[in-house]
């Protein structure tokens, strides 16, 4: 929220009877300080796959220009024998050092690595909690695309998370500049965008639909938000040129669509990256 919309708020604030000025900006003032509330923390999940991969270099960019520590994240299967499980951890460690080191250009003074055994959904879940992360980074590629596992693991850290979960589709070449923001009218928008600009503090937002068609009265509170489809967002990422389409990942599962249904959508166009954000 910037001067000019905390202006345009006040306005039809006064015009429709919604609230005082004062009311508003001190919204306005909660809005700034948790925006302020840096990200200080990133986990990123790889299984070692071109999508891992690329969610690496983008945990590791955001990390860079945040200040944020990374942490690089492989999960093993369970149950395995004593001496193949320690191989298995020796191996997937280097290869979590080696992926820094190439996708980070040798700075790995703010990485860690580790390797879980277990369920991978469970394991990214339970690494996050203990490290405090403010945000999950994975890779959203052609197998989360057309619903093999790797999707079922993105799946269960988005329904039974409780953070923002960042997924990445495409080469993170830039950092990000433009991000198609879907704001329910019935949730709180400020929230979503929120999300958006703590971890992308520079990114330029485009909220669908906007604010000042719910300010207007154009959508009314007594009916049920407009659900807006998959296709409609892209369109929208298209048309904007915007490399980051966030939605709100409370919202998105209790919606009347298969949350699965975006992931494919986004995976199989990799016109974009996804951010899942939740309000912590």
């Amino acid at each position: 929220m910037d001067l000019h919309d905390l202006r345009d708020a006040r306005s039809q604030a006064a015009s429709r009877g919604l609230g005082s000025p004062s009311a508003i900006e001190e919204a306005a003032a909660a809005h700034e300080l948790l925006l302020s509330v840096p990200v200080e923390h990133l986990l990123v999940a790889t299984d070692f796959s071109p999508g891992g991969r690329r969610a690496v270099a983008r945990a590791l960019e955001r990390g860079k220009a945040l200040g944020a520590q990374v942490t690089l994240l492989h999960v093993v299967e369970e149950a395995l024998p004593r001496g193949l499980a320690r191989q298995r951890r020796e191996e997937a460690l280097w290869r979590l050092a080696e992926q820094a080191r190439s996708l980070g250009r040798g700075a790995t003074h703010d990485v860690s690595f580790n390797v879980r055994a277990g369920e991978p959904g469970l394991e990214i879940l339970r690494e996050a909690i203990e490290l405090g992360s403010d945000a999950i980074v994975l890779g959203l590629g052609d197998r989360c695309a057309h619903l093999e596992a790797p999707a079922s693991t993105v799946m269960d850290v988005v329904r039974c998370g409780d953070r923002p979960v960042l997924m990445v589709a495409g080469p993170p070449s830039t950092p990000y500049r433009r991000a198609v923001v879907h704001a329910d009218p019935l949730a709180d928008i400020a929230s979503t965008e929120r999300a958006a600009r703590r971890l992308a503090p520079q990114v330029e937002t485009h909220l669908v639909p906007s604010p000042a068609a719910v300010a207007a009265g154009m959508l009314s509170a007594a009916r049920v938000a407009p659900r807006v489809g998959a296709a409609v967002l892209l369109d929208c990422v298209r048309r904007v040129g915007a490399d980051l389409l966030v939605v709100d990942a409370d919202g998105l599962q209790h919606d009347d669509h298969d949350p699965r249904l975006l992931l494919r959508h986004v995976g199989k166009s990799a016109l974009c990256d996804l951010l899942l954000a939740r309000d912590r």
